[in-house]
C-alpha cells in the first residue's frame, strides 16, 4: 500500500473542494485532492448552472402567454427538446469544460482518484491501494440524490442526474 504524509487532505473536486485547493495550493504545497467520480462539480453538471438555463426558458415562456395582456400579439411556442438540447450543449461546452480546463492545471501529484474512506483521525483509505495520513482534513464531498421507486415511472423526465 502506497503511504501518503500530507498536511491537507481535501475530499471532494466540487465547488467547495476547489475552492478549498485554490487557497490552500496557495499557501502549501503539501495537499491532495481526493475525487470519487467524475470532475467537474455538480453544480456545473446538474444543478444551478442548467436549472438556471431552464428557469430562463420558462420566463421567457411565460412572457409569451403573459405579452397579450400588454398589447403584444405573440404566436410562440416552446419547443422542448431544443431547450434541452442547448442546457446540455452549454453545460457541457461551457460550464463544466471551464471546471474541467482549471482540473487539468493541477499537478498530478496533487490528485488521487478514488473513494476516500476515513479510518482515524487524519488517517484515510483511498480505494483499496492508497493511504493517507493527513494533520488537517476537509471534507467537501457534497451528496448524491436518492430517488424514490415511486418515480421509476417518469426517470427519464427526472433532471437530478447527469443528463
Amino acid at each position: 500500500m502506497k503511504t501518503i504524509d500530507i498536511e491537507y487532505a481535501i475530499i471532494g473536486a466540487g465547488t467547495a473542494g476547489l475552492g478549498a485547493y485554490s487557497k490552500i495550493s496557495r499557501k502549501t504545497d503539501s495537499l491532495v485532492m481526493i475525487q470519487d467520480g467524475p470532475y467537474g462539480t455538480t453544480c456545473a453538471r446538474v444543478g444551478c448552472m442548467p436549472s438556471k438555463l431552464l428557469i430562463t426558458a420558462a420566463d421567457y415562456a411565460h412572457h409569451i402567454d403573459a405579452s397579450e395582456f400588454f398589447g403584444v400579439k405573440t404566436g410562440g411556442t416552446v419547443d422542448g427538446p431544443k431547450v434541452l438540447e442547448r442546457l446540455r450543449r452549454e453545460r457541457t461546452d461551457r460550464f463544466v469544460a471551464r471546471n474541467l480546463s482549471y482540473v487539468a492545471r493541477i499537478p498530478a501529484h496533487h490528485k488521487i482518484e478514488g473513494r476516500a474512506r476515513v479510518i482515524g483521525p487524519g488517517h484515510l483509505i483511498v480505494g483499496e491501494d492508497i493511504e493517507v495520513k493527513a494533520k488537517k482534513v476537509i471534507l467537501a464531498c457534497g451528496s448524491r440524490p436518492v430517488i424514490s421507486e415511486v418515480f421509476q415511472p417518469v426517470m427519464s423526465r427526472v433532471l437530478t442526474r447527469v443528463c
